[in-house]
């Protein structure tokens, strides 16, 4: 602004005379009463924002509770799951062995069947 002028703004509009008689009291008084409640409405307004982050906060909160126990539950099946597989691979395997052995069981069993009946037509010739 220029110096020469009697005039300087305030914060909120109101002009005042430098070195004559300025706004009244009242006016100051009406200026402040105003900027205090836009500042009270702004504080409202961020007074409700707040509120509504801590219920968002609540539910989030409440969520990851949730999740977590089925987590914590699927994570004990899949380790009940696994414990079972594994006694059941041990059992298979067992299983796979003794057919294996059986099987040379058989295997053998016939061969001397075999050799009875050769050694019998053998013997009666």
């Amino acid at each position: 602004m220029n110096s020469a002028t009697p005039y300087n703004q305030m914060g909120g509009g109101v002009s005042s005379v430098v070195g004559g008689a300025g706004p009244s009291t009242s006016q100051v008084l009406a200026q402040q009463d105003s900027v205090i409640r836009q500042q009270d409405q702004a504080l409202d307004q961020l007074s409700n924002s707040i509120g509504t982050l801590k219920g968002m906060g609540r539910q989030i909160h409440g969520e990851l509770i949730d999740q977590s126990s089925l987590l914590d539950d699927l994570e004990q099946g899949v380790d009940t799951t696994h414990a079972s597989m594994k006694a059941n691979n041990s059992k298979l395997n067992k299983l796979r062995k003794a057919t294996k052995d059986n099987w040379l069981y058989c295997t053998i069993l016939l061969l001397i069947v075999a050799l009875i009946v050769v050694l019998y037509f053998v013997i009666t010739d």
